[in-house]
């Protein structure tokens, strides 16, 4: 039992061990962002589309809904993202927010509406495409990244923790029997 239990650990950590650099380097990103930065970024009236779209990426993972506005060009609604992220980082904990961002909580709903810009078709949602754009959004990008990649790998990790969990209280049980039974044996 103690050879399953730290088999499934030595998975488990394995299988984290992939996201963590992503999601440390996500962190520190975040880290570096000023409120001074916010405010520049936030007082941009048209932003460059490539920003636009991260700060679309890290308001659906804050699950926030768009404005849904006519295009004069297509005639069909689209999302309006940009006065909503303005909002939102007026917001005195923005930052706080999204290094505190419950990244188990995490859900199939938001991982398909991130796929577009994260699964690797959009070449220009990366840190290094953006950094030549924009530095926050730049950092923010890497943050929304290592949320998806996040996502993709607790859903391997997570089972394999509650077999763990499982594999671990066995253990436990068996080992408190066989303090018993040691203890019965030293008083004969």
């Amino acid at each position: 039992m103690a050879d399953e239990a730290n088999a499934i650990k030595t998975d488990c950590e394995g299988a984290l061990a992939e996201a963590m650099p992503a999601l440390r380097a996500a962190e520190e990103a975040l880290k570096a962002i000023t409120k001074g930065d916010i405010t520049n970024i936030k007082t941009v009236q048209v932003p460059p589309p490539a920003v636009e779209k991260v700060m679309s990426g890290v308001m659906i993972l804050l699950r926030q809904k768009p404005e849904m506005k006519m295009d004069p060009a297509t005639g069909k609604k689209k999302a309006e993202w940009w006065k909503l992220a303005q909002k939102t980082m007026n917001g005195a904990t923005f930052l706080k927010d999204l290094l505190e961002y419950n990244k188990d909580a995490i859900d199939l709903d938001i991982i398909n509406k991130l796929k577009p810009y994260c699964d690797g078709s959009d070449e220009q949602f990366t840190k290094e495409y953006m950094q030549g754009i924009n530095t926050v959004a730049a950092n923010m990008c890497a943050w929304v990244n290592a949320m998806y990649s996040y996502y993709h790998v607790n859903l391997i990790v997570k089972p394999k923790q509650e077999q763990l969990a499982i594999a671990m209280e066995k253990y436990n049980e068996v080992m408190g029997v066989l303090k018993e039974k040691q203890a019965a044996l030293k008083a004969v």
